[in-house]
């Protein structure tokens, strides 16, 4: 699936899927309703943006941080959030300029 900005087209891609050290902006959030609510309140809502922190040793949970606050979601849970991936401009601990 594919998504178009105004400057450049992206693939959207699951969550989940991407490395620490990633970028992404939120597209969209799948599953039951109850779930995304409880995502929603966390900040994972559209538009926002999301660095990959790190992954447990094996793997999985994975830590994210979004609007400042950092917590660790299954892999399996965080590919129910879609994201468009955003260039690695800046340090980890700097968040892209638009």
């Amino acid at each position: 699936m594919t998504a178009t900005t105004a400057s450049s087209t992206a693939e959207v891609v699951p969550l989940g899927d991407l490395q620490p050290g990633q970028w992404a902006e939120i597209v969209r959030v799948q599953g039951p309703s109850s779930w995304r609510r409880r995502l929603y309140a966390l900040g994972f809502v559209p538009g926002a943006r999301v660095y990959v922190e790190h992954a447990a040793p094996l793997g999985d949970p994975v830590q994210y941080r979004v609007r400042d606050t950092w917590l660790a979601l299954r892999r399996q849970a965080a590919r129910q959030i879609w994201v468009r991936p955003l260039p690695q401009q800046h340090p980890s601990t700097q968040e892209p300029t638009p």
